[in-house]
């Protein structure tokens, strides 16, 4: 049985297929608006699942030309892929799929005056080079995705093709046009993070699944959720103190609003409070979008323009007081600017504290500048290159990736590890904490406790190691020497563990003096 809606859609259809066969587009027009007056006013649904279909040729690029004006084109068609090389390493797992889809399309999707109950809302200083007419609307309420509720706004967003269409960031428009802001003689677009479902229904319970370096969530269709709203806002506006910044290259922030999440999406863990970031961009165009002619290939010249553009972009962060890390350098997080490339999507940013193996995190990370379609092994040699030279790092291309990671972590990153975590005792608290834990619990086997201790003080034991090897300092060493020998007395454990076995079940505390060392706490400096 169809409803209301259904044969509304069907006699509309119906009607505009015969109008077009008979009168051309002024016509048209004028009967299609005669024809609405005479149908049925039905209510229609908040958050339908279809949007209005694409007139053709429809708009497909923004990017940033060379005058620092924005430029936009159109396109016979608005499909399109976004491209990832996911194959580049032989240790990738792919018998259970890639879990990416590359086809895409641009939708211009309607935006209405949602009713969110707003909690907090951040600015930064951009926000008042946004259009006063916008300021105006976002001050009675979030302009998200709608399939009918529509305002003059707008937004073009790539999106899936699938039944629940992934998308949740698109370049605003107004009456069909870019909104643009000017900022010391460059033009940026308005771009939307987190303004809902390319098909408009954001009230999906389904939940989307997410993975990055970190693990994998599980999030709300076309949100954004609260922690990552707030990660982004926070790192974009660190980065202001890099060059790319200044040189009006990087993407910006203007706002973040945190509203409360009325969808009960995915099981109760997942749920948070949901984020709509407003950011300026120079382009929509990211390194990963291919197969319409609209989009710019990636030549030679332009994929050694993206290794060294990104590679200082990357440095750059790095270098600052706070060291953030992007912990996902894949092509689609990689925004052409018209003159070079630059790194998007801060929420996967993290600041180096933040970050428990930064050694693996660096060599998990840079790699991925290998998904970028069609780059070679010199092109990503450039990448690293750029990179060391940034970071006053010396390499010897010569010893390929592992010799870059080596140099990068011995040489920068291990002494700002070290300096962070001296006088710390996180880590070796949280093993003893571990192994109380163990120990109480009646279903694990008390004969294997003591070899999961022992192989638990060697991991976090040859860790340090890793760090304490690249620091010259008297201290550093002493500990580096301790380490050494709990790592060798613990080995001799493993078979015969009566030694410790019988520390570990009289005083588990006594596992956390095994092997802590010294030199996060002088109190402990040499005890062994």
């Amino acid at each position: 049985m169809t409803t209301k809606i259904e044969n509304f859609n069907i006699v509309y259809d119906l009607c505009l297929e015969k109008i077009i066969s008979v009168y051309d587009q002024e016509i048209f027009e004028k009967k299609e608006n005669k024809i609405k007056q005479h149908l049925p006013k039905l209510e229609l649904q908040k958050n339908p699942q279809e949007v209005p279909k694409e007139q053709f040729p429809c708009l497909v690029s923004i990017v940033r030309g060379q005058n620092r004006r924005i430029r936009t084109k159109k396109s016979r068609s608005n499909k399109f892929k976004s491209s990832r090389n996911l194959f580049y390493s032989d240790e990738i797992p792919i018998f259970f799929g890639t879990g990416w889809n590359p086809d895409r399309v641009m939708r211009n999707v309607p935006l209405y005056l949602s009713e969110e109950e707003i909690k907090e809302i951040l600015h930064s200083q951009d926000y008042s080079f946004l259009p006063e007419n916008l300021v105006r609307t976002l001050e009675k309420g979030l302009l998200r995705t709608s399939g009918v509720k529509q305002t003059d706004y707008s937004v073009l967003m790539s999106s899936t093709e699938e039944k629940y269409p992934e998308g949740r960031t698109g370049i605003l428009l107004y009456k069909e046009k870019p909104v643009r802001v000017t900022i010391n003689g460059k033009e940026f677009l308005v771009e939307i993070k987190g303004v809902g479902c390319p098909d408009g229904n954001n009230e999906r319970t389904n939940a989307m699944s997410r993975s990055d370096y970190f693990g994998q969530g599980r999030e709300r269709y076309g949100s954004l959720d609260q922690s990552e709203g707030m990660r982004e806002f926070e790192n974009l506006e660190l980065q202001r103190k890099t060059s790319t910044f200044e040189a009006g290259e990087a993407i910006r922030v203007a706002a973040c609003f945190v509203y409360k999440n009325n969808v009960d999406y995915g099981v109760t863990s997942d749920r948070q409070d949901q984020a709509y970031v407003i950011r300026l961009t120079p382009s929509n165009v990211r390194s990963s979008f291919r197969n319409n002619s609209v989009f710019p290939k990636l030549s030679k010249v332009r994929l050694e323009k993206l290794a060294r553009s990104v590679g200082k972009h990357y440095a750059e962060l790095a270098k600052l007081e706070e060291i953030i890390l992007h912990s996902n350098i894949q092509p689609e997080n990689l925004v052409w600017t018209g003159k070079s490339y630059v790194l998007t999507d801060f929420a996967d940013c993290r600041r180096l504290k933040e970050i428990k193996d930064p050694h693996n995190f660096l060599e998990k990370v840079l790699e991925k500048i290998r998904e970028v379609p069609g780059i070679t092994e010199s092109e990503a040699n450039m990448f690293y290159s750029t990179i060391a030279e940034e970071l006053g790092v010396n390499w010897d291309q010569s010893t390929g990736y592992k010799g870059f990671i080596t140099s990068v972590w011995g040489e920068f990153f291990a002494p700002k590890v070290y300096a962070q975590r001296k006088g710390r005792s996180t880590p070796a608290r949280k093993q003893v904490s571990a192994a109380k834990s163990l120990l109480k619990n009646r279903y694990v086997d008390k004969k294997d406790l003591p070899y999961l201790f022992i192989e638990g003080a060697k991991r976090f034991l040859e860790e340090e190691i890793d760090l304490l090897q690249h620091i010259s300092t008297p201290e550093a060493q002493e500990s580096l020497e301790i380490a050494k020998a709990r790592i060798d007395y613990l080995t001799t454990q493993t078979e015969d563990n009566k030694d410790i076995k019988e520390k570990f079940e009289k005083d588990p505390d006594s596992y956390y003096q095994l092997f802590f060392l010294p030199y996060m706490n002088k109190e402990c400096r040499g005890k062994k």
